[in-house]
């Protein structure tokens, strides 16, 4: 769907992204509703949305969709403050939280099966903001679109809204399925970065600086940790079955090289060098 209106609740890089890209799309008009007033302001400036508003609920009395783009538990309480409008105007809504199983279930808590259906958007995001008029944000991306039980209908159209709103391409995947990719390739390297860091800080050389493969190997590990909390704790079972995965593999190297077992530690490097290749362009 292309709707005339669009709110957008939660003005952060993505929030923005996706009302920028909107607006040059054709959707008229786009209201945002800021979780901190300076997102607010750059979104206003840099013409992300035409309006600002201080009610949250005023987003789905206006819009024909609404996209909440915030932590998973903020974005919990967000669908929670927006359900009893969604559902009697027939409103849209998706989120872009990065732990969908546990949103679709308290959406179809909140009886929103006919109006709701989760994303998370995998592509070029630039967490500095928009500055200005930036075509390659959101370029290429994926948009993978999760349905609730029975609500299939609601999750096309929004597989829609991405497609011909957004310019990004739709992806539908089962909740739990698209918990397990996440886990694996979203917070597993969060998770990893931070080891690192926590290693080096523990037990690294006294003294040391970082050289620069070592930045470039903890550069993940800035990111906020409070959001990864809540990921840790809604995504647990796929994040235990990563975590255990990245120690099988390390205890694998661990004892190839205790054993000064060259082939294998050959063997262990060249496999991981060449899948890792396939992903180069």
């Amino acid at each position: 769907m292309l709707p005339e209106t669009l709110g957008v609740v939660g003005l952060d890089a993505l929030g923005r992204s996706v009302a920028w890209r909107a607006t040059r799309r054709g959707v008229k008009r786009v209201i945002g509703y800021a979780l901190h007033p300076r997102n607010g302001v750059t979104a206003v400036k840099t013409g992300a949305v035409t309006e600002l508003v201080s009610d949250v609920r005023r987003t789905a009395r206006a819009a024909q969709l609404v996209l909440v783009s915030a932590a998973p538990l903020r974005s919990m309480e967000l669908l929670e403050r927006l359900a009893p409008l969604l559902a009697e105007r027939g409103v849209y809504c998706t989120d872009v939280a990065s732990v969908k199983a546990a949103m679709v279930m308290k959406a179809a808590s909140l009886g929103l099966t006919g109006s709701f259906a989760g994303s998370y958007v995998q592509g070029k995001i630039d967490d500095t903001g928009l500055t200005g008029v930036q075509p390659g944000h959101l370029e290429g991306a994926i948009a993978y679109v999760t349905a609730l039980p029975g609500g299939d209908p609601a999750a096309r159209e929004v597989a829609d809204f991405w497609k011909r709103a957004v310019g990004v391409e739709p992806v539908m995947l089962d909740a739990e399925v698209l918990d397990q990719v996440l886990a694996w390739t979203t917070h597993l390297p969060r998770l990893v970065a931070m080891t690192l860091v926590t290693a080096l800080a523990r037990q690294g050389p006294k003294g040391m600086t970082l050289g620069e493969k070592a930045l470039a190997a903890t550069a993940l590990a800035l990111d906020g940790a409070d959001e990864l909390v809540q990921v840790l704790l809604l995504n647990r079972e796929a994040v235990l079955q990563a975590l255990k995965g990245v120690g099988t593999e390390l205890e694998a190297l661990r004892t190839a090289v205790s054993r000064g077992d060259e082939g294998a530690i050959g063997i262990w490097l060249e496999r991981a060098r060449s899948w890792r290749s396939r992903f180069t362009s």
